[in-house]
């Protein structure tokens, strides 16, 4: 919702075209911004200072959505740095691993939902009614 607040102030203009500080301004001044700022800020001591590091940082995060080179211009901190891509055996290893804890808490699951009476009962159902459809092909299949 809140990146499309960039988009009426940014259509079809180049990086230095932007007005940062009128487009900043837009965003800051919109209904929705203010809405989720201050629920961010609902608990904070100094309501002024987070207001304005949180406008900061949503900001920042809508333009590295959708116009990641005003960021680079605009934002500062780490996220502005291209992430390094990591070598493919360090990307292999972490997708392995990944998978695993995914294969891992899907077991986990079935093996929750296996142990209800509510699983065995249906299964059991479900076992009847497949012996019952296999007994009457068979009695169709030798009346025949």
């Amino acid at each position: 919702m809140l990146i499309l607040l960039l988009a009426p102030a940014m259509s079809n203009v180049s990086p230095g075209e932007v007005d940062f500080a009128k487009l900043r301004a837009h965003v800051v001044g919109s209904a929705v911004f203010k809405e989720k700022v201050s629920e961010m800020c609902k608990n904070a001591g100094e309501m002024d200072a987070c207001q304005e590091q949180v406008s900061t940082k949503l900001i920042c995060q809508l333009l590295r959505r959708k116009r990641p080179e005003l960021a680079l211009a605009h934002c500062s901190g780490p996220s502005n740095k291209a992430p390094k891509a990591a070598p493919v055996e360090e990307q292999s290893v972490a997708l392995s691993s990944g998978m695993q804890r995914s294969t891992e808490t899907l077991q986990t699951i079935k093996a929750r939902i296996e142990n209800t009476d509510a699983f065995k009962n249906e299964t059991l159902t479900c076992l009847r009614c497949l012996d019952a459809m296999a007994s009457e092909r068979f009695r169709i299949a030798t009346t025949m």
